[in-house]
Parts: C-alpha cells; sequence; structure tokens
C-alpha cells in the first residue's frame, strides 16, 4: 500500500512538472495592432514587442511576405529587448523555429524588413532537427533567426548570448546553421550583430561521398547578390569531430556576387578536423567585394588562411587581420582572377601602428587610437566604446516621409512619417499653384512613426477644393514633397 502510494505521488509530480512547463510556456500573441487595415505596411509596420509576438512571426508564415499567393513586402519593428532564453524548452527542445523557413519549394521564404531599432534578442536557443523543413536537391535547412531571405532588409538588431547546437547526425547533409540568416538573395542586412556560441557536433561522414555536408557560418551562411553592412560576429565557434569538408566562415561563408564592407568578426573558432576551414570568409565568387573588414580573434584554429579561403573573380581592399592572435599567416589560399589590394597581416604589436597600413585613409575612414578596439584600427562611422565590448552599431538615418492614405480622399487623409532622432518637424499643405493652404505641424518630436490627419480644410478652417496638392516633411537638414489628390 505505501509502495503504492509512493509510485503515485511520483506520478503526479510528473505530471505537475509537465503542466507547470507547458502553462508557463509562451504562446504566440498578435502584435498589438495586427488589426490595423494597414498593419505590415511601411507606414504601420507590425511591432514585435516581446517573445509571444516573436514567436507569432517565427509560425505565421502567412506574413512572411507572401499574401494570396503574391509576394507583398511586409514590414517589422521591434520595440522592445527580448529575453527569449525560454527558446530551450520549445518544440520538444529544438528551440526557436527560423523566420522564413521555407515551408515548401515555392512559398515560405521571408521577403520583407525588419528593423530591430536598436533593440536585441537574447539567449536564443536552436538545436536543429531536420524533419521540421522541406527536403529537395535543391532546398538545404538553414538554421538561423532568419532562415531564407528574398529582397528583405534586416536591420539595427543585436543578437546576444544566443546558443546554437547541432549534432550532424540528426540533420541531413548539405544542412547550415548560421546566427542571423541562412541564405539572403537581393537582400541587405546592416547594423546587425551577434554574439554566444554555436557547437558543432559532426558525424564522420565518407570522403567519396559527393554530398554537400554541414556547414557553418558566424553572422550568416550564403549572400547572393545581397550586402552585409557595418556589422559584426563575436560568435565563438566549436566543431567537434572530424569530418570531410565541414567547413566555417567567422563571419559569412560564402559569397556570390555579393558585397562585405565595414564588418568585422572577433570571436573564436576551435576545430578538431584538418578539414574545416575557418576565416573571415569561406569563398567570395563572381565579382564579390570585401572592403574594409578585419579579423583580431582570439582563434584556435588549425588553418592557416585568414580572410578567405577561395576567392574566384573577386576582391578583397583594405582589410587586416593580425597573424600573432589568430595564428593566420597568409590572407587567401587560393585566388581566380581576383585581387587584393592594401589588405596587411602583421604581429599585434606592428597591427597598432599606423605607418603600417600605406594607401589608407585614416582622415576619413579608419582611425587609430589606444583606448579604442584594443589599439587596433577601427572604423570612423561605427561606434566603439575604449575596451573590445563593443555597443550595438547605430545608424544615422534620416527622416522619411512614408506617404498618406488614402489617396486619393474625401474629406480627411492621414500623412505618415517617421523619425529616427528627435527633431524640429514642419508639415504643410500647398495647392497646385504652390500656395502655401495649411500648416499642419511646427513642432519638435522625438523619434518615433506618426500617423497626421489632414482634414481638408485651410488654415482658416475653411474647406477646400477637389485637386492636386502637396505635402512637405521638413526639418534642419531634410525636406521631402509628396502630392495627394482630394476629390469631393
Amino acid at each position: 500500500m505505501g509502495q503504492n502510494i509512493i509510485i503515485l505521488g511520483i506520478w503526479l509530480i510528473l505530471i505537475f512538472v509537465s503542466l507547470n512547463s507547458l502553462f508557463c510556456e509562451t504562446f504566440a500573441i498578435l502584435p498589438d495592432n495586427f488589426n490595423d487595415y494597414d498593419a505590415g505596411k511601411e507606414w504601420n509596420p507590425y511591432l514585435i514587442s516581446n517573445l509571444a509576438n516573436l514567436r507569432w512571426l517565427s509560425e505565421t508564415p502567412e506574413v512572411w511576405g507572401t499574401i494570396n499567393g503574391v509576394q507583398e513586402k511586409q514590414y517589422f519593428l521591434q520595440t522592445e529587448d527580448i529575453d527569449a532564453s525560454e527558446t530551450i524548452n520549445w518544440n520538444n527542445g529544438e528551440g526557436f523555429l527560423p523566420i522564413g523557413r521555407r515551408i515548401s519549394p515555392n512559398y515560405g521564404v521571408f521577403h520583407g524588413q525588419y528593423d530591430g531599432a536598436k533593440h536585441h534578442i537574447t539567449k536564443l536557443w536552436i538545436q536543429p532537427h531536420d524533419h521540421d523543413f522541406i527536403q529537395s536537391d535543391l532546398i538545404t535547412s538553414h538554421y538561423s533567426l532568419f532562415a531564407y531571405l528574398w529582397e528583405a532588409t534586416l536591420m539595427n538588431l543585436g543578437l546576444e548570448d544566443l546558443n546554437y547546437f547541432a549534432d550532424t547526425s540528426f540533420l541531413n547533409r548539405g544542412s547550415t546553421i548560421s546566427s542571423l540568416v541562412g541564405f539572403a538573395f537581393r537582400s541587405t542586412i546592416t547594423h546587425c550583430y551577434a554574439t554566444g556560441n554555436i557547437t558543432v557536433q559532426f558525424s564522420p561522414f565518407p570522403i567519396e561521398d559527393p554530398i554537400l555536408y554541414n556547414q557553418v557560418g558566424g553572422l550568416a551562411f550564403i549572400l547572393s547578390s545581397s550586402s552585409l553592412l557595418n556589422s559584426y560576429s563575436k560568435v565563438n565557434i566549436t566543431m567537434v569531430g572530424n569530418s570531410f569538408a565541414s567547413l566555417c566562415g567567422g563571419l559569412v561563408m560564402g559569397l556570390y556576387a555579393s558585397t562585405i564592407r565595414n564588418s568585422f568578426y572577433y570571436g573564436q573558432i576551435s576545430s578538431e578536423s584538418e578539414y574545416q576551414k575557418s576565416c573571415l570568409v569561406i569563398t567570395g565568387n563572381n565579382k564579390s567585394i570585401i572592403e574594409n573588414c578585419f579579423i583580431t580573434s582570439d582563434s584556435t584554429i588549425n588553418y592557416d588562411y585568414a580572410l578567405a579561403y577561395s576567392l574566384n573573380n573577386a576582391q578583397i581592399i583594405f582589410s587586416f587581420w593580425d597573424k600573432e592572435a589568430t595564428s593566420m599567416n597568409y590572407p587567401v589560399e587560393i585566388m581566380t582572377d581576383s585581387m587584393l589590394y592594401s589588405c596587411y597581416g602583421y604581429l599585434t604589436d606592428e597591427m597598432k601602428d599606423m605607418v603600417s597600413y600605406p594607401n589608407w585613409d585614416f582622415e576619413n575612414v579608419w582611425n587609430i587610437d589606444p583606448l579604442i578596439n584594443n589599439g587596433y584600427p577601427f572604423l570612423r562611422n561605427l561606434n566603439y566604446p575604449p575596451v573590445i565590448e563593443y555597443d550595438p552599431l547605430i545608424p544615422s538615418l534620416p527622416p522619411i516621409l512614408l506617404g498618406n492614405y488614402p489617396n486619393p480622399f474625401n474629406p480627411s487623409t492621414t500623412i505618415v512619417f517617421r523619425l529616427a532622432t528627435e527633431s524640429q518637424v514642419n508639415i504643410n499643405i500647398f495647392n497646385i499653384k504652390g500656395q502655401k493652404v495649411k500648416i499642419l505641424l511646427n513642432e519638435k518630436m522625438t523619434s518615433g512613426i506618426y500617423h497626421l490627419i489632414w482634414n481638408g480644410k485651410d488654415d482658416h478652417e475653411q474647406d477646400l477644393g477637389s485637386g492636386v496638392y502637396f505635402y512637405q516633411l521638413k526639418t534642419i537638414d531634410y525636406s521631402c514633397v509628396k502630392r495627394m489628390i482630394m476629390l469631393k
């Protein structure tokens, strides 16, 4: 009898723990502005304010940019920092399911804009299994925050203390893992960064097997006709096991007709395999450009090529690496119809002397200060505190006059504009003759997105007639005019 009571008690505890885990888990919640008729438009982006909203984005492919079978760009704005530590318990331990993970061969890529607005996502967990992804000869699985970008933009976003773990025995060969982006086509990634750890346990495959092997990119995997700008990775990559031809790029794995500019890697890469080629990028092809980039990591790697493994019709210019810190002696192993210009690798002390960089622009692009970037050259257009722990990169964005809706209108319309910083703002209405008929706004405004209604009246509160009108947004250093039509 007593033994039965103990067993019953254990079962009750297990049930309680399971239910507690279930009910404590964050479920998807619609953004606050989801029901707005213009939600997801440039002037009224979906607001991602918490982990529940982020899960909604992950689990709702309908908003990734394909509406009723037609590609239509969708816009998202992160409004708060998000703690994603709970994702370690999601999806039976697999963690976060990537956004734009290609649900079918012709559906499910991310075709939109995600603006992190200088916020970050912390402690994101991904431990992939390939059964959730479509598999074909042409589609591989990419495990990252965003799997596939198609004519998309990611901006002003940080991933901090991420933790991704992949056991390749659970993956199809050809699957990849990277912190922010898997595959980007005709897309732009700007002012983004990632810190944390990626660990890959490689299962041995036979050398003669021609199938692609699992590969790693610190920030992104493949950029095709895309740009990575003003971004960095401090993701520590650990590769366990000796797997033939499993590649790793500290910043990006491969470039095809793409550009990396003003970006850098300073994490650690450790590998047990002589085949895993570790450096800033692995391959650059088809007129790709790497410019103003560097690697100063403390890497414990066993490969001798710092900036790239292979270049084919590509170029690297104005970039550097620390020979002593990285143990990498040469910039590139294989070069075909490619060029290196003003790229330097020195011992640590030599790297911190301006005379080591002839032909570099130290008045407008680069600078050296012993208190910044540990004394290495740094880029003037990025923000560095006086220690190596960099602040999130902050862009300088102008105000934007986004438009008005409806247009044509009767009798009122809403004018939408966005401010990146606090500004004195004037919005005026002009008739077809260029005469000012209404001062709609004249005040100092903080940063944000604003919706301003014009009721079709002039400064004397008299109704104006049908016709073409112009509205102007003006700040101290920005001016933009757009047209609207009043129909009565």
